[in-house]
């Protein structure tokens, strides 16, 4: 194996920790791709409500279902079905950020099949992170979207489901103390993860009324989210892997070669045999 881009430092332990037996933190470069959110909410709180017709004065959750119709599918009726319920006893209004991999049209056709009751559900095409900054709380998939929204700080209920035969092969073949990407990186449960049979509308009502209803539970959760920041570093992770492997193309890999590139990062190399 040659040099690897590296997402975080969770994968750079893994890693190194299977190269050799006498591991030391100290002895190894940092890691090279940071993922950072460079993208950033395009409307005011104000513009984004009434582009879809919401209330401003109005709690509002943000779900994010997933980015693929398979995944929506397995996902977002138990979403909606928590939505529901939500609107029974709170006061909330509730926005699907639609990813850019599906259309806008299905999703809006999905939504009204899957009967939504009370609540007011608003479907909206590539504004997730306007979604997750002009809301209180938000039900998301599990997957990078979570990273996306703890680097919005915004306090989220992470969820899942896959079919019942991909679940007992996941079990077999992937150990894991937890399954969403801010959990595993902050290496401690700093969301709540409602995974497969876990993953009912009930449960999430639940979750997500606490947090509403607990102003302090939300900061708490933004301080630990402010504290993984730090160590997913600045952004720019692309353009800084992008010279890396360019580095490598260009000078066989070795790290000078990297570093010639000007770009700022350096690649993990494994130890000889």
């Amino acid at each position: 194996m040659g040099d690897l881009v590296l997402l975080s430092e969770w994968d750079q332990d893994r890693w190194l920790r299977r190269w050799t037996d006498d591991y030391h933190r100290h002895e190894w470069p940092a890691p090279v791709a940071i993922f950072r959110v460079d993208e950033r909410p395009q409307m005011t709180r104000e513009q984004f409500f009434a582009t879809l017709g919401l209330e401003l004065g109005t709690a509002t959750v943000a779900l994010l279902p997933g980015s693929r119709e398979k995944e929506v599918r397995h996902i977002l009726p138990t979403m909606l079905e928590a939505a529901h319920r939500l609107s029974l006893t709170h006061k909330v209004q509730f926005v699907i950020a639609v990813a850019p991999t599906l259309d806008i049209e299905w999703m809006q056709r999905f939504v009204v099949e899957s009967s939504t009751g009370k609540a007011t559900v608003r479907p909206a095409s590539h504004a997730t992170y306007d979604a997750l900054q002009h809301c209180e709380v938000a039900m998301v998939a599990s997957g990078t979207a979570t990273i996306e929204a703890a680097l919005l700080e915004r306090a989220m209920v992470v969820v899942y489901r896959v079919s019942g035969l991909t679940w007992r092969l996941g079990r077999l073949l992937v150990h894991v103390p937890f399954y969403s990407m801010v959990n595993i990186l902050a290496g401690k449960q700093v969301v709540p993860e409602l995974i497969q049979s876990d993953f009912t509308a009930g449960n999430v009502a639940s979750r997500v009324e606490y947090l509403l209803d607990h102003p302090q539970a939300r900061e708490e959760m933004t301080k630990e989210f402010r504290a993984l920041k730090c160590h997913l570093g600045p952004g720019g992770a692309i353009e800084r892997a992008a010279a890396a492997v360019a580095g490598v193309l260009q000078f066989g890999g070795t790290e000078e070669g990297v570093r010639s590139q000007k770009s700022g990062v350096r690649t993990t190399t494994p130890p000889a045999a």
